[in-house]
């Protein structure tokens, strides 16, 4: 059964779709016997009003009954246990919910979820043996305009869903219901429950009304119902138990009636404390249940004419210092503001009893608190925040001597001297993250001196460096310190040191300007020197900083690399957008030249705010369509394509219902003036298309564009046959061969060239055979007489008794002949 929750919960719509079932009157049944049906189980509407009429001939007596037409009450929805189907089976995407046959027209599933992630996906059902895509589609929601275009599911999770079948389709027609993708012709969760709803009905009485003095006989048929017979249609109550309807069937159909209970009161009101359950009610049909309680107190309270929430603290301006006053139940309960001290002080406190006082409290000033005095100045209020100007001074090539002036609040503090360093070249620009190194005194304080001095070592020789002198306090609440300005002292060169020789100073004017500023770059810009500026002139270095109100950021600057002294120009990259910057140029003399110069004057810029050229917008268009191809162009791309696109893809897929959507692509490449078009080919005739491109720029990023739509035109009798278009013209006018054409001339250029090489190596053949003779040598055998070797030596040793001689090349027997091998 549904909860009273589900009961009192229909909503309007729900409503509508049973107000909207089958209203019409019931007719005359006129009926002798009423046997035991054998129809399937019909769960109809029920109408409103009901008249029965039977009428007889003109021999007959002329019968007639109404019955008062019945008040139009909401219908109480609930399924019996004999008509649940059985719950889905998931298959994908998570379909889950029980399903109930409500009436002939409507069925309900409780607890339904689908995650949503199907593309195409509808309710359908049907009267086969199982689910298939030749099955109907219930649209959800119902509307006469759904049932034209049904619309694709929405995700839902543990929902009740009520499905009104299209009209001329009865419950008692199904089998099966599915959740089905209409697009890949999948199912995703199915329920088959077969012929659960083909069952017989009980057996009715039948009032029979017989004729009479020999007329025909006529029965009045209904549902019986207790002691009392309802008319086919017709809604009663069972006291305020059940609700019940006669069907046409003559089955009586009853419903548990079920009230609302407390749920969801919090929501109605969320701060009532009180409310009016109706206890005195007493039900009777058809008013069975009690009305929605009423809120009859939510606990505010009303002081000085200023209403306040329960629970809520009333303000000290209305109830006084004294007094600490709340709302409480509809009352407003106040007690003393000020707790009683304790004599002493406590011991959480974190100072000594000495300085334990009684002040009086931040919030009620009227209550007193045991706190803490506040201690005697300890003179580091005075401390200045900054150092006078120091001294420094190379020693030697390896020492500096430092001079610290001691502020007169510094002295007699307990502290130390410290100093911050880093070479020019190379060194760390961050100035906190320099080494530092520290000077205590014997003492451990700052002695009452105005000055204090001491060696720092070992240093680079002849190299410059950064200084930052400090003095830092440890005897404040917080370790406290004194910092200086940077300044530079450079090292004594290895070796004797001669007499120390001033060079003059130049100031020149050398015209910095910047140009070609953007939002990450400038050019700055400078007159060329002067022949007889030049031999002063070893290098140049741009040193700039950013500016933040006109102060920068930073106290060491940044650097550029060293500039070539014949170079008026420099690119500074990747600088900051909406910046201010400052740069002077600093100009490195030659060593030992009797002249320095110095660049006098500083540049400001400010850089641009920053623009993205990339920010455009790729437009697709279908310029010309085939029943086998398409032409598309597209627009949006700013000139030349190569400058920010590398690469153009155009994808597509068909959108016909009985197709495949795989995606296909075809890309190009981004070329100087190429046409911004492309024919795709390979299409299949009379089918829906859609098509976009994606074009990957160069800074990595990718833009897509819109989605077009088209149609390709019906396969005419060429195209079945194989034939294409001969050519097209394209946009240039140039004519392009149809692919057939081409791979035909591929063809015949092939078996040209073979037939070439077969007549040359036919002609060079014949060619040899004529003009090269070939011969063989014949060795004979050497005569008899003829010795192998001329060494009488050799002759004579190789005789023997036996009167056989040897030789290389044969043999001979005793007669003198020779044998040889062939």
């Amino acid at each position: 059964n549904i909860d009273e929750t589900t009961i009192a919960g229909v909503d309007e719509t729900t409503t509508d779709i049973f107000a909207e079932l089958s209203d019409d009157e019931a007719e005359t049944t006129t009926q002798t016997v009423v046997e035991r049906s054998t129809e399937p189980f019909l769960l109809v509407d029920v109408s409103e009003e009901t008249t029965t009429t039977t009428e007889e001939s003109d021999e007959e007596t002329v019968t007639e009954v109404n019955q008062p037409a019945m008040e139009k009450r909401p219908r109480v929805i609930d399924l019996p246990e004999k008509i649940s189907l059985g719950s889905f089976v998931n298959h994908f995407h998570g379909i889950q919910g029980e399903v109930f046959a409500v009436n002939d027209t409507v069925l309900f599933i409780k607890g339904f979820s689908y995650d949503g992630q199907g593309p195409d996906a509808f309710f359908y059902v049907g009267g086969s043996d199982r689910p298939s895509g030749d099955g109907i589609i219930v649209p959800y929601p119902y509307s006469p305009a759904n049932l034209e275009d049904p619309p694709v599911l929405d995700a839902f999770y543990n929902e009740d869903v009520y499905l009104r079948l299209p009209p001329g389709l009865h419950a008692t027609d199904l089998r099966w219901i599915s959740v089905w993708c209409r697009a890949f012709s999948a199912n995703f969760g199915d329920l088959i429950w077969g012929d659960k709803l083909t069952v017989k009905p009980e057996v009715e009485e039948t009032v029979q009304t017989e004729a009479v003095e020999g007329s025909l006989s006529t029965a009045v048929t209904g549902c019986t119902h207790g002691d009392s017979v309802y008319s086919v249609g017709e809604q009663f109550y069972d006291g305020c138990k059940q609700f019940c309807v006669c069907q046409e069937n003559f089955a009586t159909m009853c419903f548990e009636i079920e009230c609302p209970h407390e749920f969801g009161l919090d929501v109605m009101s969320p701060n009532c404390i009180l409310w009016d359950n109706h206890e005195d009610f007493e039900p009777s049909p058809p008013t069975c249940c009690p009305p929605v309680p009423t809120c009859l107190s939510t606990g505010s309270c009303e002081y000085k004419n200023v209403t306040f929430a329960n629970l809520e603290s009333l303000p000290m301006e209305l109830t006084g210092c004294e007094q600490s006053c709340h709302c409480t139940n509809s009352e407003v309960v106040c007690q003393d503001a000020c707790y009683e001290l304790s004599p002493t002080p406590p011991r959480w406190l974190p100072c000594n009893d000495d300085r334990a006082v009684l002040v009086p409290s931040k919030d009620r000033p009227c209550c007193n608190n045991w706190d803490c005095a506040p201690e005697e100045d300890d003179g580091c209020s005075l401390l200045p925040r900054s150092l006078k100007d120091g001294d420094l001074k190379a020693v030697n090539s390896s020492s500096i001597l430092i001079t610290w002036n001691v502020p007169e609040s510094a002295i007699l503090h307990k502290g130390y001297f410290q100093i911050a360093y880093s070479s020019s070249f190379g060194g760390i620009q961050d100035h906190n993250r320099w080494p530092t190194e520290k000077f205590k005194t014997e003492t451990g304080k700052i002695e009452s001196l105005e000055t204090y001095s001491r060696v720092f070592s070992p240093l680079l020789p002849d190299t410059e460096y950064f200084i930052r002198p400090s003095i830092v306090i440890e005897d404040c609440k917080e370790e406290t310190e004194i910092r200086g300005d940077i300044t530079t002292v450079r090292t004594l060169p290895v070796g004797p040191v001669a007499e120390e020789f001033v060079p003059e100073v130049v100031y020149l004017d050398l015209g910095l300007v910047s140009s070609e500023v953007s939002h990450t770059s400038a050019r700055i810009s400078w007159r060329h020197f002067e022949p007889e500026e030049k031999q002063y002139v070893d290098g140049l270095q741009l040193r700039y900083q950013i500016l933040r109100d006109d102060i920068p950021v930073s106290q060491v600057p940044l650097t550029s690399p060293f500039i070539h002294r014949d170079t008026n120009y420099f690119v500074f990259e990747n600088l900051k957008p909406e910046t201010k910057y400052e740069v002077e140029l600093d100009i490195i003399p030659v060593p030992g030249s009797q002249k320095e110069l110095y660049s006098g004057l500083k540049l400001e810029f400010n850089t641009q705010s920053f623009t993205d050229v990339y920010d455009f917008e790729v437009e697709l268009m279908v310029a010309e369509v085939w029943s086998n191809s398409v032409e598309v162009a597209w627009s949006g791309v700013p000139s030349p394509d190569q400058k920010f696109v590398n690469i153009y893809r155009v994808i597509y897929h068909s959108n016909s219902p009985n197709s495949v959507r795989d995606e296909t692509s075809v890309f190009k490449i981004s070329k100087i003036d190429s046409p911004k078009r492309m024919l795709v080919t390979d299409l299949q005739p009379d089918q829906e298309y859609q098509i976009w491109l994606e074009a990957y720029l160069t800074n990595g990023e990718m833009k897509k564009s819109n989605v077009a739509e088209f149609h390709t035109s019906v396969a005419d009798e060429s195209s079945i046959y194989g034939a294409q278009p001969a050519t097209k013209q394209q946009d240039g006018g140039e004519v392009k061969k149809s692919d057939d054409d081409y791979y035909q001339s591929m063809v015949a250029v092939a078996i040209v060239a073979t037939f070439a090489i077969l007549a040359f190596l036919i002609v060079l053949y014949f060619y040899l055979r004529r003009n090269v003779t070939y011969t063989h040598t014949i060795n004979k055998g050497r005569p008899s007489s003829a010795s192998s070797y001329e060494n009488n030596g050799f002759k004579d040793n190789a005789s023997v008794s036996t009167g056989q001689s040897i030789e290389m090349d044969g043999m001979s027997n005793g007669n003198g002949v020779n044998k040889h091998n062939p």
